[in-house]
């Protein structure tokens, strides 16, 4: 068995209305059973590449309509995928299992050797690294603070992924709705002291928000310093939280960030949040924590949080001031970094960037058709978010790191975190004692 493999193509969203022929009253159009002619109101170069992405895939109109408000990923087992395996049972909550699509196979000509798939549902990374090590699955992801003594093991891969671990910062929540706060301890971080200490060589400290290997990556970015250093600027640091509390002196009434600033580490505590589902990430922050506490002379406290725990955490009017997240790319282009995250009104701008200039740069180059041009415009886009807006404070570009038996061939992962439909035919289970 292998854990890892996609449950299904085609979650998403649903109900779109699509009208036969060439109607030019509707955006979609399913001229034939073969072809589908999707309407645009305007050119974008990135629209066969957001095609990608499983929310973009066909889903059975049939199982959406019986099973309607969504309610229809809970039904799988009856139809609805259209990748190379369907679900065949749910397990009681403890597992999914997948067997081969046929009428996959039958579209693409392709056969596959497996005969099921079981995909164990567990709790954490950790959890799933100590089930493997206790010899229960054949395919387990490696947590980060094993990274060093797994990379020695039989069956060991990594693969650098199109994802950022990054330092959210809740723009409606005191004191991170202050600029130079925000700048303050976007500049005080040493990222490569910390992220070593932590993953050894399993992350590549950053301060880019456009990973390297994403078109659009910009080699020649300055962080908030106007540098490349990946130490920081600790005494640029100390001069930012100088001047917000030089406000703090001089403003009436007083800004709502002061108390949290103004009285040293008796000043009311700074929390960033993590989840309780990955411990490497707790670490992370509650080293960050020390080290902003000791060079800003501020009461920073890290915070483990329970239950559910998504990008939506801190989001304008949420409960916490800061926590630690990552975005993995949907597709690779660089509008799925910056347009998605931080123009004004979109949905994943969870920490409430409106910037006018900004959305003018970025619709700009969601809009431009040359290649060349669009770079330069995201290239500056970005510039502005890391050294004048500082809504995430980027902390390092993931790798993906997993071990597999010796007796599974033909599987691995890519930049995106998936394995390609038509590789799965080459995946196989060779002959082994058990």
């Amino acid at each position: 068995m292998i854990h890892g493999a996609p449950p299904c193509a085609g979650q998403g969203h649903s109900g779109t209305v699509v009208a036969k022929g060439a109607d030019p009253k509707h955006g979609i159009n399913v001229i034939d059973d073969l072809t589908l002619k999707i309407r645009l109101d305007a050119p974008v170069v990135f629209f066969l590449e957001a095609l990608t992405y499983p929310t973009a895939l066909p889903m059975e109109r049939a199982l959406v309509e019986r099973y309607p408000g969504g309610l229809w990923v809970d039904h799988l087992n009856e139809g609805g995928c259209s990748g190379p395996f369907k679900i065949k049972s749910y397990g009681d909550g403890k597992q999914i299992s997948m067997e081969p699509n046929p009428y996959w196979a039958e579209a693409w000509g392709k056969r596959l050797t497996l005969t099921e798939v079981r995909r164990p549902l567990v709790h954490s990374i950790e959890e799933g690294y100590a089930n493997y090590k206790a010899g229960q699955y054949d395919f387990a992801n490696v947590p980060g603070a094993n990274y060093s003594n797994a990379r020695g093991l039989e069956g060991f891969h990594e693969v650098p992924l199109l994802a950022i671990e990054y330092f959210a910062l809740n723009f409606t929540q005191p004191p991170f709705d202050s600029l130079e706060v925000r700048q303050a301890f976007a500049l005080a971080l040493n990222k490569q002291l910390l992220v070593d200490r932590v993953y050894r060589g399993g992350a590549i400290p950053t301060n880019h928000i456009v990973p390297r290997g994403n078109p659009g990556y910009n080699p020649n970015l300055f962080s908030a310093d106007g540098t490349q250093s990946l130490t920081g600027d600790q005494k640029g640091a100390q001069s930012k939280l100088q001047a917000a509390i030089q406000k703090c002196k001089t403003n009436v009434p007083q800004p709502d960030y002061c108390p949290y600033i103004t009285n040293g580490k008796q000043s009311t505590a700074i929390t960033f949040v993590s989840s309780s589902s990955n411990a490497t990430r707790g670490d992370l922050t509650a080293r960050a924590a020390q080290q902003w506490s000791d060079i800003l002379n501020l009461n920073v406290q890290s915070e483990v949080a329970g239950g559910e725990f998504g990008r939506n955490t801190g989001a304008a009017g949420g409960p916490y001031q800061a926590w630690i997240i990552g975005w993995l790319a949907d597709y690779p282009d660089a509008q799925d970094w910056l347009t998605l995250q931080f123009h004004t009104g979109a949905g994943s701008n969870v920490e409430s960037v409106s910037d006018t200039n900004l959305d003018n740069l970025m619709d700009q180059a969601d809009r431009e058709q040359d290649s060349a041009k669009r770079v330069q415009l995201y290239n500056q886009a970005e510039r502005t978010v890391v050294s004048d807006i500082v809504p995430w404070i980027p902390l390092d570009q993931v790798k993906q790191y997993w071990l597999q038996r010796p007796w599974v061939t033909g599987f691995g992962l890519n930049s995106l975190l998936t394995m390609l439909d038509y590789n799965w035919p080459n995946v196989a289970i060779l002959d082994h004692a058990v």
